[in-house]
């Protein structure tokens, strides 16, 4: 596996079981286990500088949106590790009755700025931040936030990290 960051081949991270089976992190560093079991799930990479140390998600494709085409792409989780893809929500189509992991360690951002555009834009934030309505700081109206959680849209008054957000 090529890691881009580090310009160089790296392991493939091992596939974990459980979480008893996760190997052990610096104080500093948190964990994040994204559980993928529907066809259809809005995620996002937690972390600003993640690193994947486990997938079990190997039949799963992963789509970013992009507004300037108004369509979904295609992309490897890979490239979506990426600096150019932080804050960007992510659409993981895993195969009919499977269900794996992906689990990732580093550290939340302190706070987080998104440029929106006029129309839907696909967001993930990789800090806490959000978790509370009013530590939003905006010149623009938080009008509809959806996540695709659980085979249903549900609409939000916050956003986690780990999941990705239609916002207008």
């Amino acid at each position: 596996l090529y890691d881009a960051k580090k310009g160089k081949c790296v392991k493939k991270p091992k596939p974990v079981k459980d979480d008893n089976d996760l190997p052990e992190l610096p104080e500093d560093e948190e964990r994040f286990v994204i559980t993928l079991s529907k066809r259809y799930t809005f995620i996002g990479i937690p972390f600003e500088n993640a690193e994947l140390v486990s997938n079990t998600c190997e039949n799963v494709k992963y789509y970013t949106y992009t507004q300037e085409n108004n369509a979904f792409v295609k992309s490897e989780l890979a490239a979506l590790l990426e600096g150019e893809f932080e804050g960007r929500g992510i659409v993981a189509k895993t195969p009919e009755g499977e269900e794996c992991k992906l689990v990732f360690k580093g550290n939340y951002k302190d706070e987080q700025k998104f440029s929106l555009k006029k129309g839907w834009n696909f967001i993930s934030p990789q800090t806490k931040a959000f978790m509370n309505a009013k530590s939003r700081k905006s010149d623009c109206t938080f009008l509809s936030p959806f996540v695709y959680h659980e085979s249903k849209y549900h609409k939000e008054k916050t956003m986690k990290p780990g999941r990705g957000y239609l916002i207008k």
